[in-house]
This record gives C-alpha cells, sequence and structure tokens, in this order.
C-alpha cells in the first residue's frame, strides 16, 4: 500500500493516517451508497471509474474525488489478488469548519470562547423642544457552557442531573436543536 506525500497538503492527513485503514471510513455519508454501488460494479467488471464522491479532509470538511480502480487476479487461478485504486483529488476543501465524522475531531483542542457583551440603546424621556438623548447600556449575555454540560464525565452527575441542568437552561437546548424537530 502506497500514500503520496502531497495527502498532507490536499486534506490534511499524512500518509500514515490513512494506511491499513478502510476506505469507507473517509467517504461522505451521503455518498456512501453511490460508492456501494460502484464497489459491487468493480467486480463484476474488473474495472470501474467512481465518478465524483467526497471524501472527508482530516480537521473538517470535504474534497471532491474520482477514483480510477483495477481489480488485478492471481494468474495462478483467476481470483482475484488485489485492487489499484488511483485517486484524484479534484477539489480543495470545501465546508472546512464542517465535521461530519468524530475522526475530524482528534486532534481539535477545545476553544475557550469569551463571553459576549451586547449594548442597548435607551431613550431618555426629555421635552419636546430638547433634543432626544441616546445612552448607550452595557448587558452581559448569559453565561451558556453548553460544552461543559454535554462533556462532563458521566460517573460525575446522576442519571437525572442533565436533564435537570437542561430544564434550568432552556437556552442550551435551542443551541443543540434551534428548529423544531431537530
Amino acid at each position: 500500500t502506497y500514500c503520496d506525500e502531497r495527502i498532507t497538503e490536499l486534506m490534511g492527513y499524512d500518509p500514515e493516517d490513512l494506511l491499513n485503514r478502510s476506505v469507507y471510513e473517509y467517504y461522505h455519508a451521503l455518498d456512501s451508497d453511490h460508492l456501494t454501488k460502484t464497489h459491487h460494479s468493480l467486480f463484476a467488471k474488473g474495472q470501474v471509474s467512481t465518478g465524483q464522491y467526497r471524501m472527508l479532509a482530516k480537521r473538517g470538511g470535504f474534497v471532491w474525488v474520482e477514483t480510477q480502480a483495477t481489480v488485478i487476479y492471481n494468474n495462478k487461478n483467476s481470483q482475484p489478488q488485489c485492487v489499484v485504486c488511483v485517486n484524484f483529488v479534484l477539489s480543495g476543501i470545501q465546508e472546512e469548519k464542517l465535521v461530519l465524522s468524530l475522526e475530524q475531531t482528534d486532534d481539535v483542542k477545545p476553544v475557550k470562547e469569551e463571553p459576549r457583551e451586547e449594548v442597548k440603546a435607551v431613550v431618555e424621556s426629555s421635552p419636546l423642544d430638547s433634543p432626544i438623548l441616546l445612552k448607550e447600556v452595557e448587558e452581559k449575555a448569559p453565561e451558556l457552557d453548553v460544552i461543559k454540560l454535554f462533556t462532563q464525565k458521566v460517573e460525575a452527575r446522576p442519571l437525572a442531573s442533565l436533564y435537570d441542568q437542561l430544564k434550568e437552561e432552556p437556552e442550551a437546548l435551542t443551541l443543540l436543536a434551534p428548529a423544531a424537530g431537530d
């Protein structure tokens, strides 16, 4: 098995990341049916061109790829011996910030967000003949530590604890499922 070093600049992986791993771990989930049919066609016909599909980049997002695959048969018994694939990366990384697989989070460090401050304008009452004064009032946004809420160790909290915490902070639920049914 060989993986070209250019994979690092194209998709973020080191060649060693991909060796001895199933390529099915790196396909975009929406392309799996197409690729399964292509795989069956490969063994029925001996070679195949996949057409374009998405392959996951290391730290988020995906690239468009096309693969030319050929089955190599054993000369003695005509049984399939191996498959040779040449993969062509057709695009740069798209949707870089979109995490599509747990594998894409392996070396991601958590980012500490600073609390945002909202500024509101308040109109002070004044007599009709004098100008209206606007005063800026700073309000701190409510601090929701959703990441902390969902990443605490399971042993550290009782079973009903997450429910109780979410009940106390309904805003956390709107971040997880902004639309009904999510």
